[in-house]
């Protein structure tokens, strides 16, 4: 389980919005409220400085025009469909102003999820989603069903109550969240984070070909085969989760940056991967050139990483060795593909 102090740039995030919104005019009292909203109790470790919510607010007001954040409610509900489809075990809704379509501030996904015990669902949610929290649900004498709240990040922070009762407010299943969405039927792989392409995957094969001229840092990657490399790390991700195609796609391309620049590989990262890749495999790999052989990361770089799987960090390291034999890429291609057409088919 996440530690609770990743809540910190949760909290944070939170706080920044409700200034850049002008609900609130004090830092002190901003992290307050945010740290209510989100269902945290009060802790002295769990609040944000000062130049963390200054952060924040600076990011904000960087993606605003006239410093007043725009917020589209669909990639909000996209993100809570995307949720609700890994929480099959379980019937879950969405709730909160997003079902009618409104968003002010980006922080209004809310998820509500039925369970008896809390336990199970938190299994589930931190082995498929290893950034979520944890947090205290037992601020209310009217929730005595509520089994607790967690808050999951990502490009937006769900907040999913767990609960023994049906939501008592206006609800949106995965179907019918689907059906509102689903405007041109291309929601699939708008869900995916994709944009319409022909095949994507004799792109992705050419971009991972070409690392074959790459040369690594003998010093630090003995294979120095920045191919060889790639497809040790395919191959140990695989023995970790043969069924997760965006971290196999993240493994196999995660030195793309390379090609074009060393020194600039998560700009670089973003341009040759625009539109083939999932959000979350994009993620996955900037992470690894945040925090992987690189200097230490940034404030700004340490919070835009909360929630970040750290399983290929790990793996990076045991990919470095020589003369072994590997999957070849042409198989490894094969192999994202069955997966892509599985999850298509689900």
């Amino acid at each position: 389980m996440t530690s609770r102090r990743s809540i910190r740039p949760l909290i944070a995030q939170q706080a920044a919005r409700l200034l850049a919104e002008g609900k609130e005019q004090d830092f002190t009292d901003a992290k307050r409220r945010a740290a209510r909203i989100l269902g945290v109790r009060f802790s002295t470790d769990d609040f944000p400085s000062t130049r963390e919510i200054r952060d924040a607010l600076q990011r904000i007001e960087e993606l605003s025009e006239n410093a007043h954040p725009v917020v589209d409610p669909r990639p909000m509900a996209l993100q809570a469909l995307r949720l609700i489809r890994s929480l099959r075990p379980w019937k879950t809704w969405l709730i909160g102003p997003l079902v009618q379509g409104i968003a002010h501030t980006g922080l209004e996904t809310t998820l509500w999820l039925k369970a008896d015990e809390i336990r199970p669902v938190l299994e589930h949610l931190f082995a498929h989603h290893p950034g979520a929290i944890l947090v205290d649900a037992s601020q209310s004498a009217s929730t005595l069903d509520r089994r607790g709240i967690l808050l999951v990040p990502g490009e937006y922070i769900v907040k999913l109550i767990v609960a023994s009762s049906l939501p008592n407010e206006d609800a949106l299943d995965g179907d019918q969240l689907h059906e509102m969405l689903d405007r041109d039927g291309a929601l699939e792989g708008e869900l995916a984070g994709l944009s319409p392409l022909g095949d994507r995957f004799e792109i992705i094969e050419d971009l991972a070909r070409s690392l074959e001229q790459v040369k690594l840092d003998r010093r630090e990657h003995p294979e120095q085969d920045a191919l060889f490399h790639a497809l040790q790390l395919f191959d140990q991700v695989f023995e970790h989760s043969p069924y997760d195609e965006e971290l196999l796609t993240a493994a196999l391309l995660h030195d793309v940056g390379r090609l074009r620049s060393p020194d600039e590989m998560t700009a670089d990262t973003k341009t040759l991967l625009k539109d083939l890749v999932t959000h979350r495999t994009l993620r996955l790999i900037e992470a690894m050139e945040l925090i992987g052989d690189g200097p230490a990361p940034t404030r700004h770089q340490r919070t835009a990483l909360v929630g970040a799987d750290n399983l290929l960090l790990d793996l990076d390291k045991q990919a470095r060795k020589t003369g072994i034999e590997t999957t070849s890429l042409e198989e490894a291609i094969e192999i994202l593909r069955s997966l892509d057409a599985d999850n298509q088919h689900e």
